[in-house]
């Protein structure tokens, strides 16, 4: 009996490694395309290649339910056809134990998509954050040509006369509208763009600040020897900064920081919490309902593939909904246990059909005809 487990398991396991090669390479590769400008602006290939690869864990958190579901259909359709399914049960084994190897491998999967999202999806979003922040700040400096009126972002604009190879400007122009009401202009015969735990920041030296006030005060006028302006808003730098419900581990998740920024989030973060324990509880969902659909019924070679196309539809529908009740619980806080129930119904329902006689049902013997022509 484990001999024919064993090789019920490597007929399932071979192509779900070669659908999710295969998704995963797509995907991958559609994915890679978005940092081709990055690649262009001047971030190194191999930045470029490893942080395509730290996005890899979240790409296959939605993969492999899709991808198991798939290798499961097409493998225990492969053995109905060659009749190896019919010469099983004609042979005393029970719907179970042809459904153990498929649900084995369901359990498998559920286990590395935990692995996935609660360690390796957060610890590669994380990076591949702070990677683009850096390469943001670092590239915020060359964006600084000389000579040139530099739109910085909107309503900031930077003007330097020259370069220096030290990275010192000098015969700076700063102008300022953010504010309409108050814009203000800075001149300074020299200035360096810095980069500090609060984010990049311009220090210029010996200028003036020029500051209209539309209100009817007229102009302001002030002389600095130094003077620093803050551009983190630009970059999203600073060492210190809020991660989002993507970064963070489940730890993070459940008991964050005590800070304004988590507390207006609590709510998203909750749920993005409920989402890691989930997600990977619907490969198993998805491997229950292709093994409920191909085991039980009879073995027609008519109706079978009317049957799988009815089978992707509803994993489809399964895991489409799932995904959409978890995304509109951040709003409707209520939606939260319909999830719960959703996904239990997703699992008790196949497994109940699956399972819903103790006894082994003879094969017909117009199925087991069938066999011996083939």
């Amino acid at each position: 009996m484990r001999v024919l487990t064993r090789y019920l398991l490597r007929q399932l396991t071979v192509p779900f490694l070669m659908i999710t090669l295969t998704l995963t390479g797509v995907v991958w590769l559609s994915q890679s395309l978005r940092f081709l400008d990055k690649l262009m602006s001047g971030m190194s290939a191999g930045t470029v290649a490893l942080i395509t690869l730290l996005i890899v864990p979240g790409v296959l958190t939605i993969i492999l339910p899709f991808a198991l579901f798939c290798a499961l259909l097409a493998g225990y359709h492969k053995l109905a056809l060659d009749s190896e399914l019919v010469v099983m049960r004609a042979a005393g084994l029970s719907r179970r134990q042809l459904a153990r190897p498929g649900l084995l491998l369901g359990l498998g999967v559920a286990l590395l998509s935990y692995g996935l999202t609660l360690f390796l999806m957060p610890y590669g979003l994380r990076n591949v954050r702070e990677m683009n922040t850096e390469w943001r700040s670092s590239f915020a400096s060359a964006l600084i040509q000389e000579g040139v009126f530099n739109a910085v972002r909107n309503g900031l604009t930077v003007y330097i006369r020259e370069r220096g190879s030290d990275g010192t400007f000098r015969g700076i122009l700063v102008h300022d509208s953010r504010n309409p009401d108050r814009p203000v202009t800075y001149m300074a015969e020299s200035g360096r763009l810095t980069f500090t735990e609060k984010g990049p920041q311009f220090a210029m030296v010996k200028g003036n600040r020029q500051e209209i006030d539309r209100n009817g005060n007229g102009l302001n006028l002030l002389y600095f020897d130094s003077y620093v302006m803050d551009l983190s808003s630009f970059t999203e730098g600073g060492g210190k900064r809020w991660r989002k419900p993507s970064e963070r581990y489940l730890s993070e998740l459940l008991w964050p920081e005590d800070t304004d920024e988590a507390r207006r989030n609590a709510w998203a973060l909750l749920v993005e919490a409920n989402r890691r324990l989930m997600i990977p509880l619907y490969a198993f969902a998805l491997a229950a309902i292709a093994i409920a659909s191909v085991l039980t019924g009879e073995f027609n070679r008519k109706t079978q593939i009317s049957r799988i196309g009815a089978t992707g539809l509803i994993g489809f529908a399964v895991m489409a909904s799932g995904f959409g009740l978890i995304q509109a619980a951040i709003k409707l806080p209520w939606l939260l246990n319909l999830v719960y129930l959703h996904l239990a119904l997703s699992i008790a329902v196949p497994l109940f059909i699956l399972y819903r006689s103790h006894r082994r049902r003879p094969i017909p013997a117009a199925a087991v005809n069938e066999g011996e022509a083939a």
